[in-house]
């Protein structure tokens, strides 16, 4: 368990947090749903931006659009954006879990997951890669390797390898770049 708490985000210190399904109930212990905060710092709204205030701003909780659990200790837990989710038939994927296991390996020095449009699924999960230099690794090795840290179900669909990855201007990878690329990639096949 002590182990596992490294990867936690930590105990809620100087906030009040709440995990809630779709619905404002709180989640049980271990299970997923939103985070949401509430604290003396916490703002009261986005400037002239009314509509989205009230998306995020609700009884005085922000609404962070980030997906948690709480362990039966009360730390906290992140599991990906509430906007990025995969849906795939009728399950969800969180692309940081799979980005998560995709990291473990050796050969990975970036990793981005993305949903593209598929027929048969709605979106399959895609990863995307770049090797740490002097390194090589296939697509069967990448998805092969998932199957020891995420369900059959969340196991990348397809692995690309690039040699960079796009950044924005913080020096982040550009997920939203990514999916609008392999989304019209996926449209023209």
């Amino acid at each position: 368990t002590q182990r596992r708490r490294v990867d936690s985000l930590g105990r809620p210190y100087l906030s009040m947090v709440r995990i809630i399904d779709e619905e404002g109930n709180d989640v049980p212990t271990g299970e997923r749903g939103e985070i949401i905060v509430k604290n003396e710092g916490v703002g009261t709204g986005y400037w002239n931006k009314p509509e989205e205030t009230a998306k995020k701003y609700r009884d005085g909780w922000y609404y962070t659009g980030d997906l948690g659990s709480f362990d039966e200790d009360g730390y906290v837990f992140f599991h990906g954006r509430k906007d990025f989710l995969i849906k795939s038939g009728m399950l969800f994927v969180s692309p940081v879990e799979v980005e998560n296991a995709i990291s473990r390996h050796p050969a990975v020095a970036e990793v981005a997951v993305i949903g593209i449009p598929d027929k048969k699924w709605g979106e399959a999960v895609k990863a995307l890669i770049t090797l740490k230099p002097g390194h090589t690794a296939t697509e069967e090795e990448i998805r092969e390797h998932c199957r020891d840290y995420v369900a059959g179900f969340q196991v990348p669909k397809s692995v690309d390898v690039l040699k960079e990855m796009p950044k924005d201007h913080q020096g982040k990878i550009a997920v939203k770049q990514l999916i609008k690329l392999y989304a019209e990639r996926a449209k023209k096949k």
